[in-house]
C-alpha cells in the first residue's frame, strides 16, 4: 500500500504534474504508481530520485531563477561598494572619535597651562614683593648700622661732657631769664627747651616752605641729626622732671591761648557778614547764587566743624597732659624717696644715681628697638629663603608649562593633519559615490538591457530542452548503480552482453564526452554541471590572460579598475551559467 507521503508516490506527482509527463504513442498506458516503485528499488536509486525530485525544477522555479540570476553580479557589486563605503565610513568615524579625545586631551592642557599661568603669576608677585622687602631690609640695615654709630659717637660724647656738664647745671639751674614777649622770668631750663621748640619748628617750616621735595635725603640726615644733638644736648644739661615740667606748663599755655582764641571767635557775626556780603552781590541767574549760598553754608558749617574738633582735641590733650604729670610726679615722688633714703648722706650720689637711671632707660628702649630690628631682620631672612625655594618651584614649572607647550603644539599639527586628512577622505569618498554613479547609469543599465536579452534566449532554450525531456520516454530515465556508476537501463537490457554494439551505435556521442573530458561511468545528468563548470574555467583563464596583458600595458589603477569592471560586464552571462 502506497501513502502520499512514500517516495514512490512523490516521483509519480513529481512526473505527472509538475514535470507533466506524457507517455509516448508507442505506449499509450499512463504509468502507475506501481510502476515508479520499480524505479525506486535496487542500490541507489531511492536516493537519486530523492535528489532529482529535490533538485531537478519546474518551469515556475526556472523562472524564478532566472529573475534570481539577472541581478546576481549587479548585487554583488552593490554589496562590494556598500561593503567599501561602510568601511570608509567606520575609518571616518573613528578619526572624528579621535579628534574628540584630543579636543577634550587639548581642553584639559588648557585649562592645566591657564592655572599655571594663574600660579606663575601669584608667585611673581610674591617674589617681587620679596625682593622688594629684601631691598627694603638692606636698606634699614644699612641704615641701622649708621645709627648704631651714631649711637656709639653720642655715647662717648655723653661720657666726655657728663663731667663737664655736671658744675654748668648747678650754675644753670639756679639763673633766671627775661622773656621778650611778655615781663615774665624764665629759667634756663625753660628757655633752652623753648629755644630749642623755636629752632626745630623753624627748620620744619622752612622745609615746608622750600618745596619738601628739593631736599635730599642727606639733607634731611643732618637735619634730623642736628635736632637730636640738640635735645641730647639739653637732656644732658637738665634733669628730666624740669623738662617735663616745662613741657606741661608750654602745653598748658598753648592750649590756653588756643581755647582763648576760640572762644574769643564770633560764629554768629562771621555768619550775618558772610550772609550780608553774598546777599548784596547779584547775579545773572538764581542758579548761580544759590551754588554760591550752598557753598557758603558749606564753608561755614566745615570752619564750625573744625574749630569745634580742635577745642575737643584741646581739651583731651589737656586732660591727658595732667593725667600724663600726675603719673610722672607720682612716679618722680616714688624714685625720690627711694633714693632718699638709700643716698640720704651724699648727694653727689643722688644726682649720679638720678642720671644713671634715666641713661638706663635710654639705654632699655634703644635695646628694646635693637631686638624689634633683630627680630624683623631674622622675619625678612626668613621670608628670602621661603622666597628662594618659592622661586625654585616656578622655575620647576615654568619648566613644565614650556614642556605642555611643546606637548601642545605637537598635538595640534597632529590635529591638523588629521583634519586634512578628514577632508581629503571625504573628498575621495564623494568622488567615488560619483563615479559609481555614473558607472551604474553608463555601464549597468545598458548591461541590464543585454542581460534582459539574454534571459529571453536563455528561457527559449530551456524550455526546448524541457521540452526534449518531456519527450524523452520513461526507460531512457532508468539507470543502475554498478560499482558507484550509474549507468543507463537500456544500455543494460539485452545488448549488455554486446558492448561493441553500444560503441557503434553510439560513437559520435563517446567521442564528444571523451573530448570533454567526461567519463561514461558517470550519470548523464552531470554532463550539463560538467560542461558549464568547464565554460566557466575556460572563460577564467581567458580573463586571467587579459589582465596580465592589461596590465602590463597600462599604468592608471583608476583605468585598470574600470576596464576590469567593462570585462566582467560584457562577460558576466559566461559566468553566471
Amino acid at each position: 500500500m502506497t501513502k502520499p507521503g512514500d517516495l514512490p508516490y512523490r516521483l509519480y506527482e513529481w512526473a505527472t504534474k509538475e514535470m507533466q509527463f506524457r507517455p509516448p504513442p508507442s505506449c499509450p498506458r499512463m504509468p502507475t504508481i506501481e510502476n515508479f516503485r520499480t524505479l525506486t528499488m535496487g542500490g541507489n536509486n531511492a536516493k537519486v530520485w530523492k535528489y532529482v525530485i529535490e533538485n531537478v525544477a519546474s518551469t515556475r522555479k526556472l523562472s524564478k531563477i532566472r529573475g534570481n540570476l539577472s541581478l546576481c553580479e549587479e548585487e554583488q557589486q552593490l554589496i562590494a561598494l556598500n561593503e567599501e563605503n561602510g568601511k570608509k565610513k567606520k575609518k571616518i568615524e573613528k578619526l572624528k572619535q579621535e579628534i574628540r579625545y584630543l579636543e577634550t586631551d587639548v581642553k584639559q592642557l588648557e585649562e592645566e597651562l591657564f592655572e599655571s599661568d594663574a600660579t606663575l603669576s601669584d608667585a611673581n608677585a610674591k617674589l617681587f614683593n620679596l625682593k622688594k622687602k629684601s631691598v627694603l631690609l638692606s636698606q634699614f640695615s644699612a641704615q641701622s648700622k649708621k645709627q648704631m654709630s651714631v649711637f656709639n659717637c653720642l655715647q662717648q660724647q655723653i661720657s666726655e661732657r657728663l663731667t663737664d656738664s655736671e658744675n654748668v647745671f648747678d650754675k644753670e639751674a639756679s639763673l633766671y631769664y627775661c622773656v621778650n614777649s611778655s615781663n615774665k622770668t624764665e629759667t634756663s631750663c625753660q628757655k633752652n627747651v623753648r629755644e630749642n621748640i623755636e629752632k626745630i619748628y623753624k627748620d620744619l617750616l622752612d622745609m615746608h616752605q622750600n618745596n619738601q621735595a628739593l631736599w635730599n635725603q642727606d639733607d634731611k640726615e643732618i637735619l634730623q641729626r642736628n635736632w637730636q644733638e640738640t635735645v641730647e644736648s639739653t637732656m644732658g644739661k637738665f634733669s628730666a622732671s624740669n623738662i617735663m615740667e616745662t613741657l606741661i606748663n608750654m602745653t598748658n599755655a598753648a592750649s590756653c591761648s588756643l581755647s582763648q582764641k576760640t572762644t574769643e571767635l564770633d560764629f554768629e557775626a562771621e555768619l550775618s557778614k558772610l550772609k550780608k556780603k553774598y546777599e548784596d552781590q547779584t547775579s545773572n541767574s538764581s542758579t548761580s547764587n544759590q551754588i554760591l549760598q550752598q557753598n557758603v553754608y558749606q564753608l561755614i558749617s566745615e570752619s564750625q566743624k573744625s574749630h569745634i574738633m580742635n577745642h575737643i582735641n584741646t581739651k583731651n590733650l589737656q586732660t591727658q597732659n595732667q593725667k600724663d604729670k600726675l603719673q610722672v610726679e607720682e612716679m618722680l615722688k616714688v624714685a625720690n624717696a627711694f633714693l632718699e633714703e638709700i643716698l640720704d648722706d651724699d648727694p653727689q650720689k643722688m644726682l649720679m644715681a638720678k642720671e644713671l637711671l634715666q641713661r638706663e632707660v635710654q639705654v632699655a628702649g634703644l635695646e628694646a628697638s635693637m631686638c624689634c630690628l633683630e627680630k624683623e631682620t631674622c622675619r625678612l631672612r626668613e621670608e628670602l629663603l621661603k622666597g628662594d625655594g618659592e622661586k625654585k618651584l616656578l622655575e620647576k614649572k615654568h619648566e613644565r608649562i614650556e614642556n605642555m607647550q611643546m606637548l601642545i603644539q605637537k598635538k595640534s599639527d597632529l590635529i591638523q593633519d588629521l583634519h586634512q586628512d578628514f577632508y581629503s577622505s571625504k573628498s575621495e569618498l564623494d568622488n567615488g559615490h560619483i563615479q559609481m554613479v555614473n558607472f551604474v547609469e553608463e555601464k549597468l543599465a545598458p548591461h541590464k538591457e543585454s542581460v534582459r536579452h539574454f534571459e529571453g534566449d536563455l528561457k527559449n532554450a530551456i524550455t526546448d530542452e524541457v521540452t526534449k525531456f518531456l519527450d524523452v520516454s520513461l526507460p531512457h530515465l532508468m539507470t543502475v548503480d554498478v560499482n558507484g556508476c550509474k549507468i543507463p537501463r537500456t544500455e543494460l537490457s539485452i545488448n549488455q552482453l554486446n558492448p561493441d554494439f553500444v560503441l557503434n551505435s553510439k560513437n559520435c556521442l563517446r567521442e564528444i564526452l571523451r573530448a570533454v573530458d567526461f567519463p561514461m561511468f558517470k550519470a548523464p545528468e552531470h554532463i550539463l554541471s560538467h560542461i558549464s563548470q568547464l565554460k566557466a574555467d575556460i572563460m577564467k583563464n581567458q580573463l586571467v590572460q587579459n589582465l596580465a596583458t592589461d596590465a602590463t600595458s597600462k599604468q592608471s589603477d583608476s583605468g585598470n579598475e574600470v576596464e576590469i569592471i567593462e570585462k566582467l560586464g560584457g562577460n558576466s552571462h559566461f559566468n553566471l551559467f
